[in-house]
């Protein structure tokens, strides 16, 4: 469990770093005017301590995350959208796994995010992903394996 989280909060902030920084790329849904207050670790570990959600769902996250970055290259992942594009892709995550009874205003509030924007970043994630949501055994594997990596090495 914790591992997962670890995981992706590492793999996150290595595609970060790897992000360079340009003022004339086009703002996407996903990016916020100034980096938040809140490391990627602690923004995913808050995710995980207060909504209770699954280990899967963390790994999900992140294949949802590079799916969309390898079928749209205007999104990137950097220190603007990182957290937008985590929020949006648990909200799928969560809702796909573990079928839970909490709704988009208990994740907002975790997320410090305003119901709207929460349910917009949802929507959007969904149209990304062309409404495919699900993930082969085959691929899911590869991407624990990756956040397990992450987790141990806390970095890629």
């Amino acid at each position: 469990g914790e591992e997962e989280v670890a995981g992706l909060g590492a793999a996150l902030e290595s595609v970060v770093a790897l992000a360079r920084h340009d003022p004339y790329r086009t703002k996407t849904a996903f990016h916020l005017r100034q980096p938040p207050p809140i490391s990627i670790r602690d923004y995913v570990s808050r995710i995980r301590k207060y909504l209770d959600c699954s280990c899967e769902c963390f790994v999900l996250c992140l294949v949802y995350i590079d799916s969309v970055i390898a079928r749209h290259r205007d999104i990137v992942v950097d220190s603007l959208s990182v957290h937008k594009l985590i929020v949006g892709s648990m909200a799928l995550a969560v809702k796909f796994q573990d079928d839970t009874r909490r709704g988009n205003k208990f994740l907002a509030e975790v997320a410090g995010i305003k119901l709207q924007d929460l349910n917009s970043l949802e929507l959007r994630m969904l149209q990304l992903l062309d409404y495919e949501l699900f993930v082969s055994p085959g691929v899911f594997e590869k991407y624990r394996k990756i956040v397990r990596s992450a987790a141990c090495n806390k970095t890629l």
